[in-house]
């Protein structure tokens, strides 16, 4: 039973189940204790406890990027205390609704990062794997998997993601971001793209600003691209931001990224390619009609 469903059968505040459970308080009500005493778990079925492996990796992991139990118990509305005893495995099973819930957490937090230094210091002192170390979330609940990683294997995959625009640049150390956008200057990007690729600043012209601003103060990562892979504005075309613009994201585009995408929409139909474009049917049937100009095909 959850700490909320003991307040309810013993009808007593939520919050004097809670700290009595996390041991914020050395006394209580002898009526409040009784009525707590008197609840009686029903039977578990079958199947409704899980491994707690999975469980204590994934706070382990979280832990790594900065979210330790005080950052996730108010997420889980569960007491600081007893998210740190499942991170340190200190029981074999736990109940599969709070293993989901803590995998469903995991997933949304996993490319960010978290607030606490202590957790982080933690982390490092006991080794524990941070998410970029695991190649794939089904491998945190195997026991026969394990991970070794350094620090600059991390930095390089958190590079690599960042460049595929699935991390944002507030997620980059300063390392990173550096080799971030010297990458994709290589490849060719301009300013507004490279701030749409990493959601600097909410990309757009934002974004544009953003890095501007950053390359004007590492002013030789522009000098390392060869002149002739700086690729004009209008003729470069970012292929990432296209795919995301196709699957719904509100992604700025340029006419002629615009026009690629409306060619590149595979089996999708035509109107619901100009809706997610944001182009009047009779618009995208003209560009759809004509050839896309060649362009500088950004990766």
């Amino acid at each position: 039973m959850t700490l909320r469903q003991v307040a309810e059968v013993a009808q007593v505040a939520h919050a004097s189940v809670s700290r009595a459970a996390s041991g914020q308080t050395e006394q209580i009500r002898a009526v409040t204790a009784a009525r707590i005493l008197a609840v009686r778990p029903a039977p578990a079925k079958p199947g409704h406890f899980v491994p707690c492996l999975g469980t204590a990796r994934r706070l382990r992991a979280l832990a790594a990027i900065g979210y330790g139990p005080r950052e996730l118990g108010p997420m889980l509305d569960e007491p600081a205390a007893e998210v740190a005893r499942l991170r340190r495995l200190h029981r074999d099973q736990v109940h599969a609704r709070r293993a989901a819930a803590i995998a469903a957490l995991y997933g949304r937090l996993e490319g960010t990062h978290g607030p606490s230094d202590r957790a982080r210091a933690e982390a490092r002192l006991r080794d524990w794997a941070p998410p970029l170390a695991w190649d794939d979330e089904t491998h945190l609940d195997d026991p026969a998997r394990t991970v070794s990683y350094t620090a600059d294997d991390l930095s390089a995959r958190m590079v690599q993601r960042a460049c595929a625009g699935e991390v944002p640049a507030a997620a980059l150390n300063e390392q990173e971001r550096r080799a971030a956008v010297a990458h994709l200057l290589r490849a060719g990007l301009t300013k507004r793209q490279i701030g749409d690729r990493l959601s600097w600043s909410g990309g757009g012209r934002a974004g544009r600003v953003a890095v501007a601003a950053y390359l004007r103060t590492n002013g030789h990562l522009l000098a390392s691209v060869p002149q002739r892979a700086r690729p004009a504005a209008d003729r470069c075309v970012d292929r990432v931001a296209i795919e995301r613009a196709l699957t719904g994201e509100r992604i700025r585009l340029s006419r002629l990224e615009r026009h690629h995408a409306v060619h590149a929409r595979g089996r999708m139909p035509l109107q619901q390619a100009a809706d997610l474009l944001r182009l009047s049917y009779s618009r995208a049937k003209d560009l759809a009609a004509a050839p896309p100009p060649v362009a500088d095909i950004a990766a």
